[in-house]
């Protein structure tokens, strides 16, 4: 019979630290997520911010080069490629910082995930019943 109750009350310890961890370890899972999440929006927004100093560049050189070659830069063809260059490096910038958002998001999505798996209190204690009375009919068994 104290056997019955040992291994019934070693059940319920062993299946509470079982939890506790799988709950430990899921919350740190949950917390590097929305850390990675969180440097995903940084990065996508610094190489956004790098595309667009690069603009000011490549529209430096489109009008250094039509200039040096004595046609006027302020209207016509020349401001319309210079104007469709800054569009589309605007679009590029934009759609860096929405693919970043996007993953971003994604990696919150999974911290929610990981926290959601935790063990609940409830289920928790009612595994560690279970545990304990498969422990203790375990004893019973052997000791008769």
């Amino acid at each position: 019979m104290l056997g019955a109750i040992l291994g019934g009350g070693l059940g319920v310890i062993s299946s509470l630290l079982g939890s506790r961890s799988k709950s430990e370890g899921l919350e740190a899972q949950a917390k590097a997520q929305e850390y990675t999440a969180i440097e995903t929006e940084l990065s996508g927004r610094s190489q956004a911010q790098a595309v667009r100093r690069q603009a000011n560049e490549i529209i430096g050189a489109q009008v250094s080069a039509a200039a040096g070659s004595g046609v006027q830069i302020d209207t016509g063809s020349v401001i319309d490629v210079i104007e469709d260059t800054a569009f589309k490096i605007e679009l590029d910038a934009l759609t860096i910082e929405s693919d970043a958002k996007r993953a971003a998001d994604a990696q919150r999505k999974g911290a929610s995930s990981s926290r959601a798996a935790k063990p609940s209190g409830v289920s928790t204690l009612l595994g560690a019943f279970g545990s304990g009375m498969s422990g203790y009919a375990q004893g019973l068994k052997i000791n008769g």
